[in-house]
């Protein structure tokens, strides 16, 4: 019923080996600002200080410190029943509650009971087929923005805040999605995202971060560190650890590319116009 073996890893403090792989690892950078909480492909491992890895939605590779890398952790099956999260694995708490003696006659657990204790320490891993979006701080008008455009993988439409509702390129925009058909809580372990690079995205968010919650109107809780997009038009994806356990998450998102662009100082952003509303093609909860 559930995951079996050891327990999936905290991976913020899992160390990097990748002795056993034999595809390509993935590795996300647990660093700061414009790579924080990014996925990317390890393309060397070797014993010095710095390894090559190529980030998703990039075509040229970067040198990091080996210290700022963590694994990512094993793909799951969509709605994998797992135990949640800082969990000790099914097999070791079997063993332990099987180990509980109680009443006069120390009798044993019953197989039953220990099966429905477990069940209320699993969660699914969220299934994209399952998610909804339910609802959206602001929107804007025409025919290719809507809400459940966020989650169509294409770059044919998008869903885009409603005009000025970024004034100067910053603010706190949102959409929130249901991440099962039955309110239940998901884990979510990682987020991917399609933008319109610059000169073509000037709205396109470029600093995020996710909130999590148990209903749909709230209360909302801060669930991860802060993410930025990269100027590029391919899918990034950033590692979300520790995952989200929740039945709602939102993306809040704070600034959108042109302003980003123009808080660098540099000559040619003063001539790059601001967009009030912010946005994206898509998202894909994993």
């Amino acid at each position: 019923m559930f995951h079996r073996g050891r327990p999936l890893p905290e991976a913020d403090d899992e160390d990097l080996d990748t002795s056993a792989q034999v595809a390509p690892p993935l590795v996300w950078l647990r660093t700061t600002g414009e790579l924080s909480g990014h996925i990317a492909e390890l393309l060397n491992d070797g014993s010095g200080r710095d390894c090559k890895v190529r980030v998703c939605g990039e075509s040229t590779s970067r040198c990091v410190r080996r210290a700022k890398l963590r694994p990512v952790r094993p793909t799951l099956e969509p709605n994998e029943v797992v135990m949640t999260s800082g969990c000790s694995s099914e097999v070791i708490l079997t063993r332990l509650l099987e180990a509980l003696e109680w009443g006069d006659a120390a009798q044993a657990l019953q197989p039953e009971i220990v099966s429905h204790i477990l069940s209320f320490l699993a969660v699914r891993r969220v299934d994209h087929e399952d998610v909804k979006a339910v609802c959206a701080s602001s929107l804007d008008v025409g025919p290719l923005c809507s809400l459940p455009f966020a989650l169509e993988q294409t770059c044919s439409n998008w869903w885009i805040s409603g005009e000025g509702s970024m004034p100067r390129g910053v603010g706190a925009e949102w959409i929130t999605f249901a991440l099962s058909a039955d309110g239940q809580p998901r884990r979510v372990e990682r987020i991917d995202m399609r933008i319109p690079p610059l000169p073509s995205g000037p709205l396109a968010v470029r600093n995020f971060h996710l909130e999590t919650a148990a209903a749909a109107d709230g209360p909302w809780t801060r669930a991860s560190r802060d993410y930025a997009t990269l100027n590029v038009g391919e899918v990034q994806s950033w590692a979300v650890s520790p995952p989200i356990e929740s039945g709602f998450v939102r993306v809040m998102c704070l600034r959108n590319a042109a302003r980003a662009k123009s808080d660098l100082g540099e000559s040619r952003a003063r001539f790059l116009p601001i967009s009030t509303s912010v946005g994206f093609f898509h998202v894909r909860f994993r």
